[in-house]
């Protein structure tokens, strides 16, 4: 027996009862869109907030937790992630205040369906979220964007569990929405999003921008490969796409990971790629364009757990 797995039972015989699944050595790479990498040692897919905020008030200080949502812009390491990985997947309700423009949502609902909904019901201003993969909950927390627009136009106040298993509000102003990133906290767990549209457009317009903008994404992005989405941020002299460009990284490999064709900011599976061979890659392509630039890439995509 693996010492993960004698740890792994150890850490279970801690864990506090629940009305939702919870599951040990579970593995992660289903959850995600590259299809790779580990396993949890614990997965926790809490059955309601009440669950949830039971849970987390019992479970011991020293067990790490972490949230995870679609993995649309998440590489779990090939180690897997210690301690308990919580998955949402229940808090998907959707519910529109059509009168004030307002859009309460489950933390795991997801952004392209909460556009939809959006134009449904006239409501604009969230087109688009059609182009952002991922729940609504992990756009807040790393200000995800597309086409000039982000979380920091939309967000009104997420709702989070704290480790003490209390409900917290923050506002946007307290979230601290910044460019692909925020200050809510990582520990704690989110579980509703609200969010503020307008009505600035009719709805045959909120349809029209949205097919316009899905058009262009099918034809500038990968978006029927496994990846995460844009692998790095962009720096302030230039895109990223055009620092791995100018560096001639593009035909840069490591196994099965490549850069698409289609973009090159896009780090894909093209194969069985294991998560070492994802950021393997990254971090040649990091090197590279700083060697050749003097610019340093940052990673956009989230790394989780253990190589």
């Amino acid at each position: 027996m693996s010492t993960v797995r004698q740890f792994t039972d150890e850490l279970f015989k801690k864990l506090p009862k629940c009305k939702g699944d919870l599951i040990p050595n579970a593995p992660l790479s289903i959850h995600t869109r590259f299809k790779t990498g580990g396993n949890a040692e614990v997965l926790f897919m809490p059955y309601d907030v009440d669950d949830l905020k039971k849970f987390i008030k019992e479970i011991p200080a020293d067990v790490p937790i972490t949230i995870l949502g679609l993995g649309s812009n998440v590489l779990i390491r090939d180690g897997g992630v210690r301690g308990v990985v919580i998955l949402p997947f229940r808090f998907c309700n959707i519910d529109v205040d059509k009168e004030n423009k307002i859009i309460k949502c489950g933390a795991f609902a997801n952004s392209l369906l909460v556009s939809h909904i959006a134009l449904k019901n006239e409501i604009s201003g969230l087109e688009f979220l059609c182009c952002v993969p991922g729940t609504v909950a992990g756009g807040a927390v790393m200000n995800a964007g597309s086409y000039g627009d982000d979380y920091s136009k939309i967000l009104i106040s997420v709702k989070t569990i704290n480790r003490f298993g209390k409900e917290k509000i923050y506002t946007k102003e307290e979230c601290n929405l910044q460019y692909r990133s925020s200050s809510i906290p990582k520990d704690e767990v989110i579980v509703e999003v609200s969010l503020q549209g307008n009505t600035s457009k009719s709805s045959e317009q909120i349809k029209e921008d949205m097919e316009k903008m899905i058009s262009n994404k099918s034809s500038t992005q990968p978006i029927t490969a496994r990846c995460a989405g844009s692998s790095f941020k962009n720096p302030p002299e230039q895109p990223a796409w055009k620092c791995i460009r100018d560096a001639n990284a593009e035909t840069l490999t490591q196994g099965d990971a490549k850069l698409s064709d289609i973009h090159s900011n896009f780090i894909i599976n093209d194969g069985n790629a294991s998560a070492t061979d994802i950021e393997d890659l990254g971090e040649k392509i990091r090197t590279k364009v700083y060697e050749t630039s003097g610019i340093m890439l940052h990673w956009e995509i989230k790394i989780l757990g253990d190589r």
